[in-house]
């Protein structure tokens, strides 16, 4: 009896690290603070494979790297995209693949709580970015809007690829990227430009039950 309550005490201290150590996919400076967002930091990029594939032990059958639900040929969204690594955006992300990820992220996480942008807070910092590259000097699709924000590629690229303003990278560009706020039509809306070319003011309502190549996520956090 003594040497299976050892034993069990043994599990325990191995696992509970491991859960502790799942719980915390960003770095200490992931976020960053901007002017006009009082007690809430936005995340500087995009959300990163690596990032979200740190919880997927959590998560429910099927949601687990739904970026490659996209690379498969016979899927509607098909998108030969070449190989990518860790640092790159999760892309192929459906509203209810990034709802489970949050959820799963607040349940493990003792200091901050994380959501998903607001529509309005999405336009604020559009906006802000814009005008710190002159960009009402333009009209979309400028080839300055779009050689800044790579607007125009086949592919995304890492996060972080373009120079950060107010401290942040993917506000605009790279993917598409859920807010919080239903549209009244099908689903949530996705804000920003992407690597396809949208324009940084597109505001698409999509089906936010399906999962497109070019839709990720981005988080902003507050202290608990």
């Amino acid at each position: 009896m003594f040497n299976l309550q050892l034993k069990t005490l043994t599990l325990v201290l191995i696992i509970s690290p491991l859960i502790s150590e799942a719980s915390s996919p960003f770095s200490s400076d992931d976020f960053v603070k901007v002017a006009g967002f009082h007690g809430t930091e936005i995340q500087k990029t995009e959300l990163t494979r690596a990032q979200y594939a740190a919880l997927e032990l959590y998560f429910p059958p099927g949601h687990s790297r739904p970026w490659e639900f996209c690379a498969q040929p016979d899927y509607s969204n098909y998108n030969p995209s070449p190989a990518y690594g860790p640092n790159y955006p999760a892309n192929c992300i459906s509203s209810q693949d990034a709802k489970i990820y949050i959820e799963t992220l607040n349940a493990n996480s003792s200091d901050y709580k994380y959501r998903l942008p607001r529509d309005g807070e999405f336009t604020f910092l559009i906006e802000k970015t814009l005008d710190q590259i002159g960009a009402e000097k333009f009209e979309f699709p400028s080839s300055e809007i779009q050689d800044h924000f790579l607007l125009n590629f086949a592919f995304p690229r890492v996060v972080g690829f373009t120079k950060p303003i107010l401290g942040l990278s993917d506000i605009i560009g790279n993917l598409l990227e859920w807010s919080s706020q239903y549209s009244g039509g099908p689903g949530k809306y996705l804000r920003g430009g992407d690597y396809d070319g949208s324009s940084p003011y597109h505001r698409a309502e999509p089906d936010d039950t399906q999962r497109y190549a070019n839709v990720g996520l981005g988080l902003v956090r507050s202290r608990k």
